[in-house]
């Protein structure tokens, strides 16, 4: 079985210290858990003041490697269209990734518009991630709460665009479930559950969503292994733990 990490990140973090971020960290947790690749992001592009700079970085870490790069974009920033134009051409991005909550703006404004429309152009995936680290252990920094009706509005408004919601926890499934059962193009990454037992159980007997959910660990941001086992040891089929490592929900979206 061929499994991959859909979310997975590099780069240092500004408010505390990660002892393994490196890509040879992270591709050293992905071989000891027998994960083939990942889809990587970069922390270090959530806070430059040029993201750009930390994709060219991120890049050149990927290079040859079979790892692919989904681009981080503050659509507030000027040049953002052609950071993702360089994206595509010359570093063969896959997806994008927003971070709304860190950078200030809703969903509903109308960069975000400007860069849905981008990414129509260019048949790229949205990857929304809601937050990075718990909010209870910030002090520095408190970003802005990335709210579960923003979201379900969002999705509602752009029916067509493939999309992953990245680091949702329980309770925002729960409250937009219907609207992502209604969406054919949404899917979840399973960083985001973590804030209680039985997660996996939870979204297929409450829910109905596990046909929308792919494995992403966050690492190297968080835990590896707590995201891991909550989903080797949960009480689910195999068939559906396989389904899950191995990104079938969106094998038709991304490049597997």
């Amino acid at each position: 079985m061929k499994k991959i990490d859909v979310s997975s990140f590099v780069g240092t973090w500004p408010f505390h210290k990660i002892d393994h971020c490196t890509f040879a960290d992270l591709q050293n947790i992905h071989q000891k858990n027998g994960i083939e690749y990942g889809f990587v992001s970069s922390t270090n592009a959530i806070f430059y003041n040029d993201p750009y700079e930390a994709e060219l970085e991120l890049a050149k870490m990927l290079k040859g490697t079979k790892y692919r790069q989904v681009m981080t974009v503050n659509p507030r920033l000027p040049a953002w269209r052609e950071d993702i134009c360089r994206g595509v051409e010359s570093m063969g991005i896959v997806a994008v990734r927003i971070h709304p909550g860190y950078h200030g703006y809703e969903l509903g404004d109308d960069c975000v518009k400007e860069l849905m429309n981008t990414l129509q152009e260019y048949s790229l995936p949205l990857f929304l991630t809601s937050r990075m680290e718990d909010e209870r252990i910030t002090y520095l920094l408190h970003a802005r709460e990335v709210h579960w009706s923003e979201v379900g509005t969002f999705l509602e408004k752009y029916p067509n665009q493939p999309i992953m919601l990245s680091n949702f926890r329980l309770n925002e499934m729960r409250a937009i479930a219907q609207i992502i059962q209604n969406h054919p193009q949404v899917f979840m990454d399973s960083s985001g559950l973590k804030d209680a037992i039985f997660a996996l159980e939870t979204v297929r007997d409450e829910y109905h969503l596990e046909n929308r959910l792919v494995f992403g660990s966050l690492s190297t941001v968080s835990c590896f292994e707590s995201m891991y086992l909550a989903i080797r040891t949960a009480d689910a089929t195999e068939e559906l733990k396989t389904r899950i490592f191995t990104g079938e929900a969106m094998r038709n979206i991304l490049p597997l």
